[in-house]
């Protein structure tokens, strides 16, 4: 985001509480706008696909769709919003299956308000986000090099290095300021890599390169 600009923003939790949290910890930041709220996943994707915000907060348990439903369909529709999904457990088999669906991020409801509004900004600028708790266990868990099922794949030193500083958590600039390249190179170092993972954006890549074991 620029620096005259904001994100766009809709939430969506079925405990009426939870869901004021959500709305309140967006309008508090002059860096976000909410669009819109919903109580339950069916509403939530309507939401999306029609108003197409930057993010969505998503409660992962709504019912039926849940939150990673909910990115799944959104994703199949096309929708370009990233979504973050919020949870009162971390759970790392479950956060998998999530940014292996396409989220964005994954975070437990304990966190502050000017925390979440802090993640919500960095998802909507490109990054994947995940919990302290979840992020090493996670990346452990999606190590893996010996699935006989996938094809070979092999990234440039420059794509490997760029999705290694991804998976840390580094946002383009950052990793641009690292490997002394310019924040477009690196932007065109992203997007070879993901044509060659066969995925569209950075949650997926880094997921889809672990599993290969092509970062660590």
């Amino acid at each position: 985001m620029g620096l005259t600009s904001y994100a766009t923003v809709v939430v969506a939790d079925d405990h009426p509480m939870f869901l004021d949290a959500l709305e309140t910890a967006v309008r508090s930041d002059e860096r976000l706008s909410l669009t819109a709220s919903a109580s339950d996943g069916a509403a939530a994707l309507e939401l999306i696909t029609t108003l197409q915000p930057d993010v969505a907060v998503l409660d992962l348990r709504m019912g039926e769709p849940d939150g990673i439903d909910v990115v799944a369909r959104a994703r199949a529709q096309g929708a370009r919003t990233r979504v973050l999904l919020v949870s009162a457990h971390a759970q790392p088999a479950i956060a998998r299956r999530a940014l292996q669906a396409g989220a964005a991020g994954y975070l437990v409801k304990n966190i502050k308000a000017q925390e979440l509004a802090d993640a919500i900004v960095r998802v909507a600028d490109g990054e994947t986000v995940l919990c302290a708790a979840l992020q090493e266990r996670l990346l452990s868990g999606l190590r893996s090099t010996d699935d006989p099922h996938l094809g070979s794949v092999e990234l440039s030193r420059r794509e490997q290095a760029v999705i290694q500083l991804t998976a840390h958590g580094r946002d383009h600039r950052q990793i641009a300021t690292e490997l002394a390249l310019s924040p477009h190179t690196v932007k065109d170092y992203l997007h070879r890599a993901y044509t060659k993972l066969g995925v569209t954006d950075r949650a997926a890549a880094v997921a889809e390169a672990l599993r290969r074991g092509l970062i660590e």
